[in-house]
């Protein structure tokens, strides 16, 4: 899916800020590396793209330059990380946007901001750690299963499906997308799960919160 997965939000007044200031230290995830407006811009249009599997101008664009959706990581860590700072709490179909634009002159220059957010989270993108102690099997599954809709858009999708009736945004459970994508060491499903799919909660209200629950085991895993 290009994904319900990933994030949150919006383009009002972001700050543009280039680099920022790279501290000393481990850092959690309240990065000084600032998104430009252009950076939320598309990765907000891309969110919703994700949420409703269509394929958009923010998708299409990665995908003509070869951006892959776990690339988008250490970027969409820093947009939910000022999203939650700005007390943003609505869904993001009902955050401005704007008109889509190109978020950097070339894919290389977006790939080298993408370098910078993961250098300043103070951990790779995708880390290669065996199961982490916090997911759920069942979760375990359902991430699974939301991956390998994002990256093929089947003509069946469960689990974004689910997320949409639950009223679940891909920027609610970013923690736990972000667990699940480190935990499998950055391997992409381009084959669907051999378990069935099943719902990993019993409401929408139930994945928000156990995705909060866990944001202070992704903090440690970005230190270390």
């Amino acid at each position: 899916m290009p994904r319900s997965r990933l994030g949150p939000t919006a383009v009002d007044e972001a700050e543009s800020g280039t680099e920022g200031t790279r501290g000393r230290g481990q850092r959690s995830m309240s990065s000084q590396l600032k998104l430009t407006p252009a950076e939320r811009t598309h990765l907000l249009h891309y969110i919703l793209e994700s949420s409703g599997l269509k394929r958009g101008p923010a998708t299409l664009w990665n995908g003509n330059n070869g951006i892959l959706p776990h690339e988008l990581l250490p970027l969409m860590e820093i947009l939910n990380s000022e999203l939650k700072q700005e007390g943003r709490t609505v869904a993001v179909e009902e955050i401005p946007r704007g008109p889509w634009a190109p978020p950097a002159a070339t894919a290389e220059v977006f790939r080298d901001r993408i370098r910078l957010a993961s250098e300043e989270l103070k951990g790779s993108t995708c880390p290669k750690n065996p199961k982490i102690e916090g997911l759920t099997q069942r979760e375990r599954l359902f991430l699974d299963h939301l991956e390998y809709e994002e990256l093929t858009l089947p003509d069946e999708h469960p689990a974004a499906d689910w997320l949409r009736k639950n009223g679940v945004t891909g920027a609610s459970i970013l923690p736990l997308v972000s667990i699940r994508t480190r935990e499998r060491g950055g391997t992409l499903l381009h084959e669907k799960p051999p378990e069935l799919f099943e719902p990993a909660w019993k409401t929408g209200e139930e994945a928000r919160a156990r995705a909060q629950e866990l944001v202070p085991l992704l903090e440690r895993m970005m230190k270390g």
